[in-house]
Formats: structure tokens, sequence, C-alpha cells
């Protein structure tokens, strides 16, 4: 048994066939790139902007790494030398947003939880989007359609503790949940934030399987804050669009992970997301 920092492998018992991450990542550690045989695998569960998706890596030929197999999942983030930009702003007490790159994007700003919180409890501004869905459909795909097309993406999640009844949720009517917690997806500006909600009369939150819902959930993107009813509508917009789309998820998605320094990397197609991060740059598209 090795104990040590993940992410610099065991050099003494070098080449792998395989190397599997059980910790979510948002690079590729050198070393394992390195420790990997001609022909190993590096499977990880990857963070592609706030998304999990286990990857098995393998080496394309040209110094390039290429997904060979993709699959929803969900992992505790890694820590250490390795650690993603993520973070975890708190709104109010038991509520709080993830922002995937660790700020406000496009403007890079941090975000300010206090004033967040505060906008939450005031009225919202309901834009429907004309759209139902599964509460997997939504975190698993309509959630990477906003992860690799809007910079703003975020989710927000609410615990409850059993003792705070007294009060009702934030996120009551948001598409997934179960005792003491409630999670959607949405996206953030400075001031602002909408977030993806069920329209009245639609089945309550369900479970991460979504077996418990009686049926597909209709969407309604709420609104808060100065730039609410710009927000929603935006968030909607997506919503209808990723509907029209044929609703791609993780199918036919492909991730292209490029060693830094990159020799070599071809111009990504227009729908494609580009993610910079220390040592790989990594290409997400649908093929």
């Amino acid at each position: 048994m090795l104990c040590a920092d993940g992410a610099g492998g065991c050099p003494a018992y070098a080449p792998y066939d395989r190397i599997i991450a059980t910790v979510g990542v948002s690079d590729l550690a050198p070393a394992w790139l390195e420790q990997a045989g001609p022909a190993g695998r590096i499977v990880v569960p990857l963070d592609v902007r706030g998304t999990q998706v286990c990857v098995a890596f393998a080496r394309a030929g040209d110094g390039h790494w290429i997904s060979r197999s993709l699959a929803p999942c969900g992992f505790m983030r890694m820590r250490g030398s390795i650690a993603g930009p993520e973070a975890i702003v708190v709104l109010a007490p038991g509520l709080y947003v993830t922002l995937p790159d660790g700020v406000i994007q496009p403007g890079g700003q941090e975000a300010d939880g206090e004033a967040l919180g505060a906008v939450m409890a005031g009225p919202p501004v309901l834009c429907a989007t004309e759209v139902s869905a599964g509460p997997a459909e939504i975190f698993w795909e309509l959630g990477l359609w906003l992860a690799t097309r809007e910079p703003r993406a975020c989710r927000v999640d609410e615990e409850r503790p059993d003792g705070s009844a007294s009060t009702a949720p934030r996120l009551g009517h948001a598409p997934l949940g179960g005792r003491g917690w409630h999670a959607t997806v949405g996206i953030l500006d400075p001031g602002s934030i909408a977030v993806l909600t069920a329209a009245p009369g639609s089945p309550g939150p369900s479970g991460p399987s979504g077996n418990e819902a009686s049926g597909p959930i209709s969407l309604v993107a709420t609104g808060f804050g100065p730039a609410a009813a710009e927000l929603a509508d935006d968030l909607a917009a997506h919503t209808r669009a990723w509907d029209r789309a044929g609703r791609p998820g993780v199918a036919g998605l492909r991730v292209d992970a490029y060693p830094k320094p990159v020799a070599h990397s071809p111009e990504p197609g227009r729908d494609a997301l580009v993610v910079d991060r220390p040592s790989t740059r990594f290409v997400v598209s649908h093929a």
C-alpha cells in the first residue's frame, strides 16, 4: 500500500495497463500520462465545467489522448496538487451555488453570496420553456448542454436538516430533490441568477435516478435579481435549443486531451468547448 498524493502515480511499478482515478478530476496529472503503457487506458471522472463524465482515455497516436468510452457519473472532487478550480459559494444557510470555474464568467468576478441570497428571497420572474423532461435528462443531458455552451452555467443546491421545517425551501420547485435537499441548474451573472424549476402542477422533485417522478417535469426558467428577466429568457432559450437539437447528452460526446505544452491542437469546431487546465487542454465536442 502506498500513502501519497495520487497525482504523482507510482513510478516504481510503471508502466501500467490501466490507471483509474476514483475521485473527480479537472485535469490529467502528467505522471499518469508518463506511467501509462503504450496501450494503456486512463479512466477518470472528468469534470466538464460542472458536469462529471467518466472518460476512458487512450493514446491517439499523435501525442494526444482521445476518449474511447464515456458515461455519466458523480464522484467527490479531488483535492491536493491538481484540485480543480470549482468554488462553492454560500448564499444562505443550507443554500449554495457551485461555480465550475471558481468565478462568474465571462466577467471573471467572484460571486457575492450574501447579495445573491438576498435576491433569491425576492419575487421571481418566470419564463416558460415549453419543454418537459425527467430529472436524469435535466442533469446529465441539459446540464451538459449548458456546461459546454454557456460560460455562466452553475448549479444550485439546498440542504435542509430535519429541524428546518418551519421555513419554506428556496428551491422547493427544483427538478431534483429528496428528503431534506433540492438541486437545479442555471446561469449566473453578477447580482442576478436564473434557475430551472418545475411549473405549477408538474411532478415534485425526484431523486437522482429519476425513478420517483410520476412523469416528465414541465420546466420554467425562474430569474431573480436586476437582470432576472434577461437571464430567465436566456436559460429558457438554451432549454429550447437543447430540445430542438434532439436532447444530446453523453451519447456521441468526444473528449480530446492535449498534454501541455500543446504541440498539435487542431482548430476546434464551432460548437466545441475548449477547457484549458494547468497540464492539459481538453476539447469537448459532439460527433
